[in-house]
């Protein structure tokens, strides 16, 4: 089955010259090169109008035969008007040929004067000439602002006579016409002058278009072939076009007529395709226009069941309790289990095919397990059968159908995405924050340790002690520069099998018909072999490298024997007490060295805390940004909501703060500490909890009483009462809630609601289907 596709907005260039003009550069054109240069430049159709003949037209309608391209036949002719002439273009109807067009020139009685065609008759008889009974035609004025133009060569009463004649319907004028900042500024441009309300130009308001004239590249005054399309101008018009297409445009300019500086082409989300598999409609395969449908049949041959499977397809369920169950019921029992439902969707000009099994025991799962949300990327709007009556019985169900309409999806995933890298980021700073206080207690052990090895360095001194404390020193010392190389060689070995696991993107069909890609590939695949070996050679180097220190520790070590048997012996002879105290000492030395790891981790990470303090404030003034601009649409979208129900709804939301959250969890925290429900009432009514709690963390860090006066500058609460508690657990929310009160207004009768609810445009989001529904008529 095929669709028309309605009207649409197509490109087309009514003014193409040929070799049968004699200013055509290019003898050797062939009638396919110029059909093919049409469709190359996305041309819908073209009107051959080369100067006072038809020669090429038949040859033009053949080579486009086969080709999406629609030929007008026409003639530019030389009108005996003005100062110099005037150019007028004939057009014909679309069945017309070279024998149509000889024909009318001829009515037209053009003969040579002076070596050049011109028409025996005057404009207006020309304009009647190719418009009546015999011809049926539509006349332009060619490039009417150029010479042998009519605005550019008549004046006066010429051109009010011209005017006046109610068959002409179209001028033609080149771009720079339109945009020419003067002109717009006086209303001096064409379209201002032509558009009924000028008096000059006998209050006409007439289609004012752009046509090529395929000027030559490098021949000025010449025809080409590159020229083709080089000016056009956007129709609206239905698959089949013909010269009533044209006229149809020609008088309704506002609607039907735009010039391709301002046509942009819109590409709206439609469900193209439904089928399914088992049931009522088993093998039932049904195509979807991109506009409008109505679904037509007797009663009980399945058009409610379109709609039901169509929102179970798309994971569109009914909220309504009883609509829900009747769905329910109607899957149950018309597609039934394991029967399967197939839509294909366009969203952002990409197809997708979704196939749905019902199934209650799996959750009615998806066929090869899509990882698309397909309710979030395609939210169609799907009524049953009488449930918008059921929708505007109901307040509660009228606000859950207007909020459907509240498609921000790009505001939520923004959110979502910044609150995920809050997320991290508040993990980053708590840990930071917990650093503060793991690095002051510490430093507090280390210096408790340093001061008992040294009350055990004056009970153990000794030459021969002490000669060899500093031996095991640089012993302990080459051991750990040797563990450290070692765990560098562990890492680089590590990544170097994580990069040789890693595989370089599949050689496939797109990559097969694409050099530029085959290239790309070969760079990736050079790419991997390069960090893979230039990591083997790194790691045979850090080998190396962790050999030569143990080298030099083995080099060292016959130096430090002596003393070490010098040690042992005279341990032996202290009869075992200078060896508890050297034990006890090397079991401090052990824990010192120990935390002088973790204060330099410690170090380290509140180093950072400033950083990660800028990171986050940057993030939280976006999150911020984010739910403005998410308000400010959604206060959008409630203004158009109402606009469209003509004061049937009113529709409101307010922004919500975090006040109320920020009471409610310092009224939970506040134990143990003097504050009242009134002090706690006047923090967070006078303070952002932002900066509450970056004060109390400033306190918390450095247990300055200071960092707490903005707090009792603001709240007059006594500094005393102020507990650092406060800083554990506290967290920051952000957000938008609907208002409640603001619930659609009473409307009288349900008939009034379920119109201003269908009223509401959602079009420009998501498809709108709605289930059959029973109206009286009278």
């Amino acid at each position: 089955m095929s669709f028309s596709q309605g009207l649409r907005f197509r490109k087309f260039d009514l003014q193409v010259h040929t070799p049968a003009s004699k200013c055509f550069s290019g003898a050797q054109v062939t009638p396919e090169q110029i059909v093919g240069e049409a469709i190359k430049k996305g041309l819908a159709g073209i009107a051959i109008t080369d100067h006072n003949t038809g020669e090429w037209v038949d040859k033009i309608k053949e080579a486009a035969q086969q080709q999406p391209l629609v030929v007008f036949p026409g003639v530019e002719i030389h009108v005996p008007s003005g100062q110099r002439g005037i150019h007028v273009l004939a057009i014909l109807d679309v069945d017309k040929t070279t024998k149509h067009v000889t024909e009318l020139c001829g009515a037209l009685r053009i003969k040579e004067v002076n070596g050049e065609l011109i028409s025996e008759l005057g404009l207006t008889d020309v304009i009647d000439t190719v418009s009546n009974q015999i011809h049926n035609g539509l006349v332009i004025l060619a490039h009417c602002t150029s010479p042998k133009g009519v605005l550019a060569d008549m004046a006066g009463l010429q051109v009010s006579s011209v005017f006046e004649n109610p068959r002409l319907l179209a001028v033609d004028v080149q771009e720079s016409d339109f945009t020419d900042p003067e002109k717009l500024a006086k209303r001096q441009r064409v379209i201002d002058l032509l558009d009924g309300t000028n008096s000059k130009y006998s209050f006409r308001k007439l289609a004012v278009i752009q046509t090529s004239d395929n000027p030559h590249h490098t021949e000025p005054g010449k025809h080409g072939v590159e020229g083709i399309g080089s000016r056009y101008t956007y129709f609206k018009v239905d698959d089949q076009v013909n010269l009533e297409s044209l006229r149809l445009c020609f008088v309704d300019r506002d609607t039907r007529i735009r010039q391709p500086f301002e046509y942009k082409e819109q590409v709206f989300p439609c469900i193209s395709h439904l089928s399914v598999k088992g049931g009522f409609l088993n093998s039932a395969g049904v195509p979807f226009h991109k506009g409008l449908n109505c679904v037509l049949g007797a009663k009980g041959t399945g058009k409610s069941l379109l709609v039901e499977f169509l929102r179970f397809a798309l994971d569109q369920q009914p909220t309504n309790r009883e609509i829900r169950e009747d769905h329910d019921q109607k899957l149950a029992s018309r597609l039934q289990r394991y029967g399967e439902v197939t839509v294909t969707f366009v969203e952002a000009g990409k197809e997708f095919n979704v196939t749905r099994q019902y199934n209650p025991v799996a959750k009615h799962p998806y066929k090869g397990s899509p990882v698309i949300d397909v309710a979030r990327l395609f939210p169609a709007l799907f009524l049953s059968q009488n449930e918008i009556i059921r929708i505007a019985e109901d307040e509660n169900e009228q606000l859950k159908f207007i909020d459907r309409f509240f498609d921000f999806r790009s505001h939520q995933l923004k959110i979502e995405e910044l609150e995920k890298d809050l997320q991290e980021l508040d993990r980053d700073f708590a840990r930071r924050l917990r650093a503060i206080h793991e690095h002051r207690e510490q430093k507090k052990q280390i210096a408790y340790f340093e001061e008992q090895l040294t009350k055990l360095s004056e009970q153990m001194k000794n030459p021969v002690y002490d000669a060899f404390a500093k031996g095991d020193i640089v012993d302990k010392a080459f051991v750990r520069y040797r563990q450290w190389a070692d765990e560098i060689v562990s890492k680089v070995h590590s990544f170097k099998g994580e990069m040789e696991k890693l595989a370089v993107p599949p050689w496939d069909d797109v990559v097969e018909a694409n050099p530029g890609l085959q290239r790309a590939l070969d760079i990736c695949s050079q790419q991997k072999d390069l960090t893979c070996s230039t990591l083997g050679e790194l790691e045979k180097q850090m080998v190396e490298s962790a050999g030569k220190i143990e080298q030099e520790h083995q080099n060292w070590l016959p130096n430090f024997s002596g003393t070490k048997q010098k040690y042992e012996d005279a341990v032996r002879e202290d009869k075992g007490d200078y060896k508890a105290l050297d034990q006890r000492r090397a079991k401090l030395t052990v824990e010192k060295e120990a935390l002088a790891r973790n204060l330099s981790q410690s170090q380290s990470l509140v180093d950072g805390l400033k950083e990660i303090t800028e990171k986050r404030d940057d993030k939280l003034k976006q999150l911020a940004e984010a739910y403005t601009n998410y308000l400010r649409d959604s206060l959008s979208k409630c203004k158009k909501f109402e606009d469209d129900s003509r004061g049937k709804l009113s529709v409101s939301i307010k922004p919500s703060t975090n006040v109320d959250e920020f009471k409610s969890r310092l009224t939970a925290m506040k134990r143990g500490t003097y504050l009242s429900d009134d002090e706690i009432q006047k923090i967070c009514s006078t303070m952002p909890p932002k900066d509450f709690i970056l004060q109390i963390l400033r306190f918390d860090t450095v247990k300055n009483l200071a960092h707490l006066k903005p707090i009792v500058e603001k709240t007059s609460v006594a500094v005393e009462k102020v507990d650092s508690n406060f800083a554990k657990g506290a967290k920051l929310e952000w957000g938008t809630r609907r208002n409640q009160d603001g619930a659609p207004a009473e409307m009288k009768v349900t008939e009034t609601r379920c119109r201003a609810l269908l009223g509401l445009d959602g079009s420009e989001t998501r498809p709108y289907t709605v289930g059959g529904w029973a109206v009286g008529c009278q």
